[in-house]
């Protein structure tokens, strides 16, 4: 396959996927309650505010927060935070044995980039011990000033995740790269058939949507057995989101982790299938030349 290796992607969202709290629950808000908490966090848009993106209006709840005390909410106090994120059992060390299997499955050609798509927090993100596995982090940033967050410089919703994934396709990873440029199919980096989303909910839908009608694969992951989170999983099921349910439980030889392996050998096999069957082609094209 040449000296260039094949990149397959495994996407990820993060709360509740990768963690079992979401992001918010892991951050030590300065001078809030638990009650406090509940009532900043879990309130509803008024009726005024209800045509409201509610990933910008959780971002604005922060910054009100913030302006309280001014310079109590910086990027470094966020960094920190990261350090509270707790994960799934086997998280910690999946990434590299999911590299490992890739490099072996393939005979070293293929390589397993990492990313994550989430609508939390990317500066939290950032200060996990997990950051440095993830090719790149598509998240929820803010723009900092002195005093602290100003507004919302980026906001990931389910909406932007689709294009997160579009830009992974056409390696345009940088938000200043323009994504909805003309790239051929055959030139795309990344295809979608050699993507696997892992997600836990309905927000998840529209990008699981994506990678699975261009060929890829869809994994849900679910954590607690509650009469909610089986909805969710059924709904995901009965709507053909996704090919595999599992427990988060990244562990070695959990289910999820075997499921990943079979569908990244089943990746691996197809590339292999179709460089094969381009090597083929030319090969009997040349002899055809060389006879005709």
């Amino acid at each position: 396959m040449g000296d260039k290796k094949t990149r397959l992607a495994l996407v990820y969202d993060f709360d509740k996927t990768l963690t079992p709290r979401p992001m918010r629950d892991y951050i030590n808000w300065p001078d809030l309650t638990d009650k406090k908490k509940g009532a900043l966090w879990n309130d509803k848009p008024t009726s005024f505010s209800s045509e409201v993106d509610k990933e910008i209006y959780w971002m604005r709840k922060v910054k009100q927060y913030a302006d309280l005390k001014p310079g109590r909410l910086t990027r470094r106090f966020f960094l920190e935070q990261g350090k509270n994120v707790t994960f799934f059992s086997g998280v910690e060390s999946f990434f590299t044995r999911i590299n490992d299997s890739v490099y072996s499955m393939s005979h070293g050609t293929m390589e397993c980039n990492h990313y994550i798509i989430s609508s939390s927090i990317k500066d939290v993100i950032e200060g996990t011990p997990i950051a440095s596995h993830f090719r790149n982090i598509f998240a929820s940033l803010f723009y900092y000033e002195r005093t602290g967050p100003t507004f919302p410089q980026i906001v990931v919703n389910d909406a932007v995740k689709t294009q997160c994934l579009y830009r992974i396709n056409k390696n345009r990873e940088r938000w200043s790269e323009d994504v909805n440029e003309y790239m051929p199919e055959e030139e795309r980096p990344v295809p979608f058939s050699n993507m696997i989303y892992l997600g836990d909910g309905l927000t998840d839908i529209p990008a699981l949507s994506v990678v699975r009608k261009n060929g890829g694969y869809g994994i849900g992951v679910y954590s607690d057995i509650t009469p909610s989170s089986l909805k969710t999983l059924k709904d995901l099921i009965d709507g053909n989101r996704i090919d595999f349910a599992a427990p988060a439980d990244y562990s070695e030889n959990s289910i999820l982790c075997k499921a990943l392996t079979t569908i990244l050998r089943i990746i691996i096999e197809k590339v292999r299938l179709q460089q094969m069957k381009k090597e083929s082609i030319q090969t009997s094209r040349t002899l055809a030349r060389q006879h005709g």
